[in-house]
């Protein structure tokens, strides 16, 4: 049987944080860039098409929010684990006596 194509490659390394760091300029220019235009675009509702690419741009927006945040958690890292908390402080909380 033959191996596996992927067995004899080495595991992908995340990107350097100067890779990510520029990722996150970009996105950023970008939604500016979006926005403007967005900003420029005629748009007082009545034509449907005006909408329609009213409601693009609005997409186009919150997707490069979201790629701003997902690429920022990717910067640093994942967030620490909650502390724990003494099993009797656990207890008290259940029960409603703090």
């Amino acid at each position: 049987m033959p191996p596996h194509l992927f067995a004899d490659h080495p595991a992908a390394q995340p990107p350097g944080r100067g890779s990510v760091d520029a990722l996150i300029s970009q996105t950023r220019r970008l939604k500016g860039e979006v926005d403007a235009v967005r900003r420029d675009a005629p748009g007082d509702g009545a034509d449907p098409r005006e909408r329609w690419q009213r409601a693009l741009y609005e997409l186009a927006l919150h997707q490069l929010d979201d790629l701003d945040a997902h690429l920022a958690q990717l910067r640093d890292g994942p967030s620490p684990p909650p502390a724990a908390t003494p099993r009797s402080a656990r207890s008290a909380a259940r029960s409603g006596t703090c």
